[in-house]
């Protein structure tokens, strides 16, 4: 090479002499660098998909070649992440085409002490029979009182956050059919970009929030014109409440022997026995109280009010008395937060917010974990509607999950407590019939959506049911398994302990290292019969029997073991079709980019082929605890080489429809009480409006205003902000030009602004 090439040949040369003095292009490359192509520009095929990991909702664009995932990018057209993957979601790649992913059927019989290989099908139709002999071996018809149970407390099932909608749909729709209720799902960010980090003492949260709601009232920060109309601030309280001054550290109402609140106190002047007054004790052992929790107690009538906010009983001063205690010197000596950071934040919290700004509060797991995470959560609340960060764009309270469907296993719940779109599972006293379950989520004359939840419950059953739930059965209501007490997944394991669970699955779940209390979650799996895991890869839930540390220390011998485990492989994100729903109830469409590995299948048709042979194996039986699974609408069509369920006929069953034509329906405002309609989940009813997987929709968030309304689909009603009204004030007009997002329109007489709102009926 002579003097000159070399020359040529040097970057830096190419760099000043060239067209690329930045040394960005053409001056940077080299021979072998210019040779190179990105792997997406020989791609046969790219699906748009949704990243599995957090709830963010981030979107992927999939590339295939020649069968395999050859590339996972950040879409540039979603609205949410603009093109952008964090590290985790750039990595997925590696997730779904990894070489430690199972792609065979395992099988540890009792007492072995290895894995062997079995036919997927053979698998199949032996969790069948185990779970009809469990059913048979464990069913509770009536309580003592002979009040229906209708359930078995044999079976439970840990899992769905990281699901799709439609898998969450057929496993709690087959689960209440089967009578087993004990379901669940486990719902679970960094300092590195903040301009302020406060360290704070863990579990102290409380009095931090508290300090910061003490500082917005002594100062009078709130933005009174937005707390006036939008909150209940000016509403009296009832004279026989107390706060905990006056009650030894218990606000009044307070039950030693139960250690629960009777809450007939705490609610408004007028009001003291009705609204959310009683008990809590049921409502402790039921979870009842979650029954409101998507949208509050009822108030059964007018109430009194003050609007100079000066009356003792009102609500805005007894938030003042409460908090006076919680003042920046105790924020610091609880906390250990100095005093001058926390005045930073609460100034800064303040300042950036009112009519022409507004703030919001993100939590994340450090919150849900915790026993007192409501009261977390419920307290970041007060702050926002004080400040006015409500309803309005740029505010709210945005949860960091850590799933990327835990919103939509929450919505369509993989949980004890709840059926499809809020509705309660029936508790055995309380909701005897239809009638009096129904009358316990709404009220007569009530306002506002739950005033139809007739209609919702009966369009539920009607789903679940078909031809079989008519008006004269209450729309077999008589089905449904009844609540007890507390279901839920911890006394689940106690459960276990005690060998009244016989049988367990795990979907996409590791509880042997990921839940609360290791040991006991391995002991509860050691004293099982059998134990179903589904998931990517050998999880240690699956080798607990071998590899746990009780197998170190001697506690579990693997030949005194008598877990029988079945591990069957699962598709990932890519190998499946479906919608995630992530943190602000945006529900998106995953199109399918490969087929899933040797074994591998979507839960989707994992349940769909499960309850199938389940009704296969019934179908000559005259037992009445049989006819939920045998009457249950399970006709979904199947494509593919492995007769895979369609997703997308799953999810017009959760929109609903109209049961006479099949017409798709276009909104919640359809339901109707007389069996006419059938809805999987009333909220998410419009999501294939006009027979359209309006999920699906991908208009480039270059085509449309910053609300992009036609990207995907958020509940309800493709509402892209809840409490909307709130972004005006009470004569329509908004609160300020830059927070603008409704208001009136006096010449045409009507709402206007950006509301991406169709109602129908």
């Amino acid at each position: 090479m002579g003097l000159r090439t070399f020359i040529e040949g040097w970057p830096v040369y190419r760099q000043l002499t060239g067209t690329d003095p930045l040394g960005r292009g053409a001056a940077a490359k080299s021979d072998g660098s210019r040779a190179l192509t990105a792997r997406t520009e020989d791609a046969d095929s790219v699906a748009r998909s949704v990243c599995p990991y957090c709830a963010v909702g981030c979107g992927q664009r999939v590339f295939v070649k020649d069968g395999r995932v050859s590339q996972i990018e950040g879409d540039p057209d979603s609205p949410i992440s603009r093109g952008r993957l964090c590290p985790k979601g750039s990595a997925s790649k590696s997730l779904v085409t990894s070489p430690l992913r199972q792609t065979k059927v395992r099988y540890r019989r009792p007492y072995s002490m290895q894995w062997e290989d079995l036919e997927l099908d053979t698998a199949l139709d032996m969790i069948a029979d185990r779970i009809l002999a469990v059913r048979e071996q464990t069913w509770e018809d009536v309580d003592t009182q002979g009040r229906p149970l209708n359930r078995t407390l044999g079976i439970s099932s840990l899992g769905g956050a990281t699901l799709d909608n439609e898998e969450n749909y057929l496993i709690k729709k087959l689960f209440t059919a089967m009578g087993a209720l004990q379901i669940e799902n486990q719902a679970r960010r960094t300092s590195a970009v903040a301009d302020s980090y406060l360290p704070i003492r863990a579990g102290s949260d409380i009095a931090l929030l508290g300090g910061v709601v003490r500082y917005i009232l002594d100062n009078e920060l709130d933005f009174r014109e937005y707390v006036l109309a939008y909150t209940n601030a000016a509403t009296i309280v009832s004279e026989e409440f107390s706060d905990t001054e006056d009650g030894d550290g218990f606000f009044s109402g307070f039950d030693p022997e139960t250690g629960t609140y009777v809450q007939d106190s705490w609610q408004y002047e007028g009001h003291e026995r009705s609204s959310g007054s009683g008990h809590t004790a049921q409502e402790r052992d039921s979870a009842a109280g979650l029954a409101h929790e998507s949208h509050g107690a009822q108030v059964g009538g007018e109430t009194r009010r003050d609007e100079t906010l000066q009356h003792p009983r009102c609500v805005y001063q007894i938030l003042k008395r409460h908090f006076a205690r919680y003042t920046p010197e105790m924020v610091e000596r609880v906390c250990g937060i100095p005093q001058t950071q926390f005045l930073d934040l609460a100034q800064a919290w303040a300042a950036n917010s009112g009519r022409d700004r507004t703030g919001m509060l993100i939590y994340s797991v450090g919150w849900t974990q915790h026993s007192v995470g409501v009261q977390y959560i419920r307290t970041g609340a007060i702050i926002q509607l004080l400040l006015g960060n409500m309803g309005r764009p740029g505010g709210g309270i945005m949860a960091l999950r850590g799933h990327a469907s835990i919103q939509g296993s929450t919505d369509i719940p993989t949980l004890f407590n709840l059926l499809p779109g809020y509705l309660p599972m029936p508790h055995h006293a309380e909701h005897p019939s239809f009638d009096e379950w129904v009358d316990s989520i709404r009220h007569p004359g009530q306002k506002g959506f739950w005033g139809n939840a007739r209609s919702f419950a009966a369009s539920l059953l009607k789903a679940y049911w078909g031809d079989a739930a008519t008006p004269e059965n209450d729309f077999c209501y008589g089905y449904l398994p009844r609540l007890t007490g507390d279901h839920g997944t911890y006394q689940q394991v106690l459960n276990m302990i005690d060998g009244k669970i016989k049988g367990y699955f795990l979907l996409g779940q590791n509880p042997a290292v990921g839940s609360a209390h290791g040991r006991a979650q391995r002991l509860g799996m050691a004293n099982l019969d059998w134990l179903v895991v589904r998931d990517l890869f050998e999880i240690e839930s699956a080798t607990f029997w071998k590899n746990g540390p009780e197998v170190a220390t001697g506690e579990l011998v693997p030949q005194e073991c008598r877990t029988e485990v079945f591990f069957l492989p699962a598709a990932s994100h890519v190998e499946k079709e479906g919608t995630f729903t992530q943190t602000q109830r945006l529900v998106q469409w995953r199109e399918k980019a490969v087929e899933p590995p040797g074994d591998a299948r979507s839960e989707l048709w994992f349940f769909y082929h499960l309850g199938r042979k389940l009704r296969e194996k019934l179908a000559d039986s005259p037992l009445p605890r049989d006819r939920a699974l045998l009457d249950l609408t399970w006709d979904y069509p199947t494509h593919g080489p492995h007769a895979e369920p369609s997703a997308e006929a799953v999810l017009r069953e959760i929109n609903g429809y109209d049961v006479t034509t099949g017409r798709p329906l276009a909104g919640f405002v359809e339901a109707r009480a007389d069996g006419s309609t059938a809805i999987g989940c009333w909220i998410y009813s419009g999501v294939y409006a006009d027979g359209v997987n309006q999920a699906a929709r991908r208009k480039s968030r270059h085509e449309q205003d910053w609300v992009a309304a036609e990207w995907g689909w958020a509940w309800p009603a493709n509402r892209r902000m809840l409490y909307n009204r709130a972004s005006a004030d009470p004569d329509g007009n908004p609160w300020s030009e830059r927070k603008r997002y409704v208001w009136w329109d006096a010449e045409k007489a009507e709402w206007t602004g950006y509301r991406p709102v169709r109602h129908a009926g």
